[in-house]
């Protein structure tokens, strides 16, 4: 038995190593932005995060904004990873190649959303509507791979073989993602009245074609 536990740990160092990152990025955020990251955190219960750092939420390329990034891929492939691990039982566990595939095609995902969300933005001139969709929309998702951090620890090392722990992490992720768009009609709901065309046009575009190309990009690369 300590042989099998061995081997269990040895194979999985590599998520130790991703956890020991994306730690650090985060207690780096704490000892540089710590007013800032407290707020960022309560964005999904408060509006107070958006109106006191409004100046800074222009800065699309600050050292706040690329560390969060960072973390919030990390996280969010990681938890793809052990999705698709439960999912497919023929699958290497703790394998390093099949995560950084996802790191790869989750952040190929998110360039995409951005790039074609900005294209369709200047072509129907809705720039103002897309920034502010745009803001909230990555807001809440960093928010989520942070909140759900907690979960992934006790899916991958206290109940690695529960089934029901499965069901409760892609549960509490899958509320929270359906929240963020609650919150983003509600934050938004004036802006998508008068341009519920845009909006659909959005989700068709935006949301699903990233994700079918990126799919069939992965496909070919396996």
């Amino acid at each position: 038995m300590n042989i099998a536990v061995d081997r269990v740990f040895q194979s999985s160092d590599w998520i130790v190593l991703v956890f020991f990152l994306i730690f650090g990025l985060l207690a780096v955020l704490k000892l540089l932005y710590p007013k800032r990251l407290n707020a960022f955190l309560g964005c999904f219960f408060s509006k107070n995060y958006f109106l006191d750092y409004a100046t800074e939420l222009q800065e699309k390329y600050s050292l706040f904004h690329f560390f969060l990034l960072f973390v919030q891929n990390l996280i969010g492939a990681l938890f793809l990873y052990v999705f698709v691990i439960k999912l497919d039982s023929n699958a290497v566990a703790f394998e390093f190649g099949g995560y950084l595939k996802i790191l790869a095609g989750l952040t190929l995902y998110l360039f995409c959303q951005m790039v074609l969300g900005r294209l369709v933005a200047f072509l129907f001139r809705i720039d103002d509507l897309y920034e502010g969709f745009f803001l909230l929309k990555f807001s809440y998702l960093k928010v989520i791979t942070i909140y759900s951090l907690p979960v992934l620890l006790l899916w991958i090392y206290s109940f690695p073989g529960s089934s029901f722990m499965s069901f409760v992490a892609v549960g509490f992720v899958s509320i929270l993602l359906i929240a963020r768009w609650f919150l983003i009609v509600i934050n938004k709901i004036t802006l998508f009245k008068m341009n519920s065309f845009y909006f659909i046009l959005y989700i068709c575009t935006l949301e699903i074609v990233p994700l079918v190309l990126v799919i069939k990009l992965m496909i070919q690369i396996n």
